[in-house]
């Protein structure tokens, strides 16, 4: 069982923007006490279309989300990945429904990534560019697709048609292939079966302003505060994102859950 702020933790800074477009939540699906939780589920939407819709899009599908997902106990004959489509789907009909209501909303969209820990157990489902990362025995792999152009652009630099120096000016490297913007959603990272956790196991669930820090970073940012609680671990990685003083510094939401020795 997990722990809130020993095990599990989120936090987020809006960077260099003038407002906050991620939004994140959490939900224990079985609880056995007030801080301890079996089965948790985080939620992070990383919104674009602007101030107002932005924030709205990332909001109303995070809480849409979380909602169906709170419902999952009474319908035990759904599978995992099966909840966590049918909550997408959920979340993403708000939207169009939300855009009928108001035109003006026309536009907005978010990125989503879901993350269950379910005892040994790891399930996610993502749509866009957020990174689900994992550290393990001194190695960080991130484990969902990026479904910005990025890694197009990267098989471009293998195949020849592309240098590498260019990837890092690119102007189409954080162009998004997939997102959820009340249409049909193109693109879904929801594996069927879960991934097995060992003891020791560091998840991290974040938007991609986390993304600042370069992978050797996080993981250097990890391992030297392995031993604190996720809280903890959650408020060095977020401090390194601001000593990094980058110029436009994107949104950053960073959730970690440390899986009990």
């Amino acid at each position: 069982m997990l722990k809130i702020d020993q095990d599990f933790a989120g936090r987020q800074i809006p960077g260099d923007r003038p407002y906050q477009e991620d939004a994140q939540g959490f939900a224990s699906l079985v609880e056995n006490s007030e801080s301890e939780v079996e089965v948790l589920l985080v939620v992070l939407a990383d919104g674009m279309g602007g101030e107002n819709a932005g924030d709205h899009a990332s909001s109303s599908v995070v809480l849409r989300f979380v909602e169906f997902c709170h419902e999952f106990e009474s319908t035990d004959r759904m599978t995992m990945q099966q909840m966590l489509l049918c909550a997408m789907n959920t979340a993403n009909n708000g939207l169009a429904a939300d855009i009928e209501t108001d035109p003006m909303l026309e536009g907005m969209g978010t990125t989503i990534l879901a993350a269950v820990v379910s005892q040994d157990s790891l399930y996610w489902l993502s749509v866009g560019d957020s990174p689900l990362y994992l550290y393990r025995d001194g190695c960080l792999e991130q484990l969902n697709e990026d479904h910005s152009m990025m890694p197009l652009l990267e098989r471009q630099v293998e195949d020849g048609f592309l240098h590498e120096s260019q990837l890092a000016t690119h102007p189409e490297r954080n162009v998004l292939r997939a997102a959820l913007t009340g249409e049909e959603i193109t693109l879904v990272d929801c594996p069927q079966e879960g991934f097995r956790l060992l003891p020791g196991d560091v998840v991290i669930v974040a938007s991609d302003g986390i993304q600042t820090l370069d992978e050797e970073q996080i993981l250097d940012c990890i391992e030297k505060n392995l031993t604190l609680t996720a809280d903890e671990i959650t408020r060095e990685l977020i401090e390194a994102v601001k000593a990094a003083a980058k110029p436009r510094q994107d949104n950053a939401s960073i959730n970690v859950i440390r899986i009990p020795n």
